[in-house]
Parts: structure tokens; C-alpha cells; sequence
């Protein structure tokens, strides 16, 4: 009998599928990447040099505000060979699309997408919406995911209960039997206020995955310690919901990511965004049991130089070596090169993707990389034959800050008048560059090949062609945005009163500009504007004041 019994267990054990968890990271994050020219003086290229590989150890990542067409391309580039899954923000005629994206590690096996029908003031002009997707995680498990960013303003309640109604009537034609996470930037204060109540009442009471992990406050946009976010406000805006009725998640970590950057930029911005990211780390699995596991490690690292490399110098200068997790910890060790290798050893590291850094004098490295208990990873310098030198003009008044970018690779130097700035030993490839003159900012883009040196001159030549024009003394900034040239642009700082678009031609534009007043911004804009080769703005305010939208904002402090 007892025979019997064992034949019969270790058949019905060997038959049944072991049912698996997965632990999956969904990042929510709202990464200020408006269209050019609005927010010109936001430092976009700065800090989108830094913002994919900040993210790109998550599983899921719903973005909002990624507006412009170029660095949407780049990030789906960069990120194709880790979150190859990508759905494009929904747009049809409109100025601009709704700048939500949502890039998955995991296959999206269904997908649909769908435009607010109520928007108002600059939401207008932008197709926001709502991004839904069905993905297939590896223990074969779905999990349906939904992006949105409502509508922004204190004063536009009614809007956002219209589009809440419209979001959950799409989510209930879509949704099946699987957990639901939604993440974005709502634009509802969370814990104060009964539009907080409203909104959640609207989604059927999903759960505020941060709310049920801990009662800290979770600011994710606040004016006191972000400069680009303006004003002195504090409030949570940015959620993760889930609707989980079959009881297959479970929360593991859920915290609010401020993401400072690497590179700050003192006095100007030391954050990747104006808002900060909320995160949550669920296990998803047909049955969620509470498990335990070793969740630290002690990696061992290796840092190589190419075999072909020479270095410009006798030796090259020590370096450190740090490891960054998602919650914004930091793990830092020197290290010395000795006959191009060197190997640095770390001790109770967390287990998981963390971002590595690599920090020469004048150059850093990052990287990301997946650590658990019995990692070693070997990491290949980036250096090269190539080189970038530039010869600052003894005429200059002020001293110029170089950067250059190049996916994980970035150098930055001062260079002081009549001195001469070189970036030697650089790696084949296509290099961002910017350069800081006082209160300008140039930038251009080049490709560098091995052994080749490239002189830097040439991006600060300037067309001599132009629209000039004259303009209040309140007036900081003109833009024009050619309506004859797709996404074609000029801009341009006013100095007592005048201000040159230098390269922009006569024709058809739409025509933006700053105006500094006590403590406000205000940004104008004319739809379509006939401009030829001299531009009086106030006289043009006069004539066209009932076609001009205006939208103001708290002055950032720089």
C-alpha cells in the first residue's frame, strides 16, 4: 500500500507544472523632454546624455514628456538591445504627439493606444493619451501595463475626471484576467483633497502601489530642492496603480528615485527631470508565495584597456570605480592600471542590475551591469586612437566648458582664451558635443574615426545670414519654428533690446518668445507668422494680440 502511495505522489509530482515567480521592476517617470523650442533653458541635451542609462535598469519604464522626435529615436536606438519591446506615443494632427512611451525587457504580445478627447490650454496642442500593452513575462505569466499623463494645471480638474472616465472605458475593453499596473503622471495630489478620491474612485479603487508600501510622504515634484521644477510646492503627482483581482502580485519595494545626476550642473540643475520617478518592484506569478533569497553580493570587477592601446601620456592617472542602484546608493572603490588591467573587489552589494561608473580625470564611463553572488565581470575600457582638439580664441572674454558624449563615454574640460583643449585616446563613434560661453550654449554632432584627430573649430562657426529684430527689455528669448522646414529652428537671446536669428530665412513660422516679469515667465506664441529679414516684436504683439496663447510659470532660479 505504502508502494502504491509513493508511485502515486511521484507521478502527481513529476505531471504538475511548478508554478514560478517573477520579481519585475516598473519604473513611472515624467523626464521633462518638451518639444524645441519651448524650455530652452532646461538643459534637455545635458541631461538626456545621462537619462537613458539611468533608467535602463528597470523591467518596464512608462515615460511622459518625451516630446521630440530625435531623442525619442535615440533612446529606442540605445535601447534596443535590452528593452527591444517599445510602443511610440499616440499622435495624429496635432502640434505635437502626447509624449508618453513604453519600453518593456519582456515581449508585448498586444497593444493599443488612444487620444484624450477633452485637453485644454497648451495640452491642446499635444495628443496625450493613453498607452495600454499585454506582456509576456518569462515564468509565461501576463501582466497588462497602461501609460498616461493627464492634464496639467490646478484650475482643470473637470478635464482630468473627463479623461479619467474616457482612460478606464478603453482599459475595461482591453483588460483580461491579469494583473493591471498603471503608471504616470496624473496631475492629482495624492493624500490631500478630494480629486485624489475621485480619481481613484474612477479606476474602480486600484491600489497606490507607494501608498500601501509606506506612509512617507513621496514627494514627486518638489519645488524647495529642485530648481527645475519651479516654485516652492511639494506634491506627489506620479503613481503606480494596480488592479490585481486574481491575487497574482505582490509588492516586494516601491520608493520614490530622485535621479541626481552624475554630471550636475552647478547652479543650474543637479536632477534629470523636474519631476522624480516612482518605482515598484512587484512578484508576479500564478502563485505568489513569500519567498527569501540572498540578496547581496560581493562582485569582482575587472577593468581592461584595449590590447592596441598607447596611451598620449607616460601613464594614465588612477581612477575609481563605483556601482549605482535604483534608490540612489553608491558603492566606490580606487583602483591603479597596472600593465593595462586592473581588478577591485566589492562587498555587500545588492543583487540586480546596478549602473557602473568608471572615473578618469577628465573622462568617465558608465555601464550597466547584473550582479548576483558569483559575478565577475569584465568591463572593457573605452579608449582609442582618436582625438578632438580645440583652440580657444585669445579674443574670447570668459572661458569655455567642452563636453563630449558618446553613449557611456563622456569628457568635459575648461578651456581658458588663447589656450588649446585636447581629448586624446577617444573610441570610434558618433559624439555629441556642447560648449558653454557665458550664457550661450552650442552644440553639434560629429562622427570620430580611429586614429583620426578632430578639430572642434568648425562647430562654433555661426552663419552670418539672418532675421534681425528688436524687442521690450522684459524679452530674454525668440524663437522661430519653420513651418516651410519640418521641426527646423532658430532661437536667440535679446540683448538691450535687439536680438539675431542668425541662419533663419524669410517666410512662414511659428514664432515663440520669453518674457521675464517680477517672478514670472511668460511664454507667448503666434501660430503662423509671415517673418521677413527684420522682426519688431512689440509692434507684431500690437497687431496680432488676439492670435497670441500665452502661458506663464514660476522664474527658476539659476
Amino acid at each position: 500500500m505504502n508502494r502504491i502511495f509513493l508511485y502515486f505522489f511521484i507521478v502527481l509530482f513529476c505531471t504538475t507544472p511548478l508554478l514560478v515567480t517573477e520579481e519585475v521592476k516598473f519604473l513611472a517617470y515624467n523626464v521633462y523632454l518638451r518639444p524645441d523650442p519651448v524650455g530652452w533653458w532646461d538643459y534637455k541635451p545635458e541631461r538626456f546624455a545621462e537619462l537613458p542609462e539611468a533608467v535602463r535598469p528597470y523591467d518596464v519604464i512608462g515615460l511622459s514628456e518625451v516630446f521630440d522626435d530625435a531623442r525619442r529615436a535615440k533612446w529606442v536606438d540605445l535601447f534596443s538591445s535590452t528593452h527591444p519591446y517599445c510602443i511610440q506615443p499616440p499622435h495624429k494632427n496635432n502640434f505635437t504627439n502626447g509624449g508618453i512611451m513604453l519600453f518593456s525587457r519582456y515581449p508585448i504580445v498586444e497593444s493599443a493606444t488612444t487620444i484624450y478627447r477633452d485637453a485644454d490650454n497648451w495640452d491642446y496642442f499635444a495628443d496625450k493619451g493613453v498607452i495600454w500593452a499585454r506582456i509576456k513575462l518569462p515564468n509565461e505569466e501576463m501582466v497588462e501595463v497602461a501609460v498616461t499623463h493627464a492634464q496639467a494645471g490646478g484650475d482643470y480638474r473637470p478635464i482630468r475626471a473627463k479623461q479619467f472616465q474616457q482612460m478606464q472605458e478603453f482599459l475595461e475593453q482591453k483588460q483580461g484576467n491579469h494583473p493591471l499596473v498603471m503608471l504616470g503622471d496624473f496631475n492629482v495630489r495624492a493624500d490631500e483633497g478630494d480629486e485624489y478620491f475621485d480619481m481613484m474612485k474612477a479606476f474602480k479603487q486600484p491600489m497606490d502601489v507607494f501608498r500601501a508600501f509606506t506612509k512617507a510622504p513621496g514627494y514627486t515634484s518638489n519645488g524647495e530642492e529642485n530648481p527645475l521644477t519651479g516654485g516652492s510646492g511639494k506634491k506627489r503627482i506620479d503613481y503606480v496603480f494596480m488592479h490585481d483581482h486574481q491575487k497574482k502580485a505582490r509588492i516586494k519595494n516601491s520608493a520614490v528615485n530622485k535621479f541626481a545626476m552624475m554630471h550636475p550642473l552647478p547652479g543650474k540643475t543637479e536632477f534629470l527631470s523636474d519631476h522624480y520617478a516612482v518605482d515598484a518592484t512587484l512578484v508576479l506569478g500564478a502563485e505568489n508565495r513569500t519567498f527569501s533569497s540572498n540578496v547581496f553580493c560581493s562582485p569582482q570587477i575587472s577593468l581592461e584597456l584595449p590590447k592596441d592601446f598607447v596611451s598620449s601620456s607616460t601613464s594614465l592617472p588612477e581612477g575609481n570605480l563605483s556601482l549605482h542602484d535604483s534608490k540612489g546608493q553608491v558603492w566606490q572603490e580606487s583602483f591603479s592600471l597596472i600593465n593595462n588591467h586592473a581588478k577591485i573587489g566589492f562587498a555587500q552589494v545588492p543583487s540586480g542590475r546596478l549602473l557602473l561608473q568608471v572615473n578618469f580625470a577628465d573622462r568617465k564611463f558608465t555601464k550597466v551591469v547584473s550582479l548576483d553572488s558569483n559575478t565577475s565581470v569584465h568591463v572593457l575600457l573605452p579608449f582609442g586612437s582618436g582625438n578632438c582638439q580645440y583652440l580657444c580664441p585669445s579674443s574670447e572674454q570668459e572661458s569655455i566648458e567642452i563636453r563630449l558624449m558618446s553613449g557611456g563615454v563622456y569628457c568635459e574640460k575648461k578651456v581658458l582664451p588663447g589656450e588649446e583643449v585636447v581629448f586624446s585616446s577617444l573610441p570610434e563613434g558618433k559624439y555629441q558635443f556642447s560648449a558653454q560661453v557665458g550664457e550661450k550654449t552650442y552644440r553639434g554632432n560629429f562622427s570620430l574615426k580611429e586614429g583620426e584627430t578632430k578639430s572642434l573649430e568648425n562647430l562654433f562657426e555661426l552663419e552670418e545670414e539672418g532675421i534681425q529684430g528688436i524687442a521690450s527689455s522684459n524679452t530674454k528669448r525668440v524663437a522661430l519654428v519653420s513651418l516651410d522646414e519640418k521641426n527646423k529652428h532658430f532661437q536667440a537671446l535679446v540683448k538691450e533690446g535687439k536680438f539675431f536669428l542668425r541662419g533663419a530665412t524669410p517666410g512662414l513660422y511659428k514664432l515663440i518668445w520669453e518674457e521675464h516679469n517680477k517672478d514670472t515667465v511668460v511664454i507667448s506664441l503666434i501660430e503662423n507668422q509671415e517673418i521677413s529679414s527684420e522682426l519688431d516684436l512689440d509692434m507684431l504683439l500690437q497687431e496680432r494680440s488676439n492670435d497670441v496663447l500665452q502661458k506663464a510659470f514660476p522664474l527658476r532660479k539659476r
